[in-house]
């Protein structure tokens, strides 16, 4: 059977940057790569919500990318 092995882990925080013409969000991207692949949820969405009070812009989302080698 096929598995994941994760390898690393990117916590991305999605900023809302300001609206468009047609009010829709612009949004932006902030990423912290290298984080350990065995933290667990709670610490990255505490860690998460840290980094996102440092922001000006405001939280619209918070984003967990993982890459892995499939063996």
């Amino acid at each position: 059977m096929a598995q994941i092995a994760a390898q690393q882990l990117t916590l991305q925080l999605k900023l809302i940057a300001g609206k468009n013409q047609d009010g829709k969000d612009i949004c932006k991207v902030k990423s912290y790569k290298n984080i350990k692949v065995d933290t667990s949820p709670d610490k990255l969405l505490e860690v998460a919500t840290g980094l996102a009070s440092l922001q000006v812009m405001p939280l619209d989302s918070i984003n967990i990318a993982t890459s892995g080698q499939l063996a």
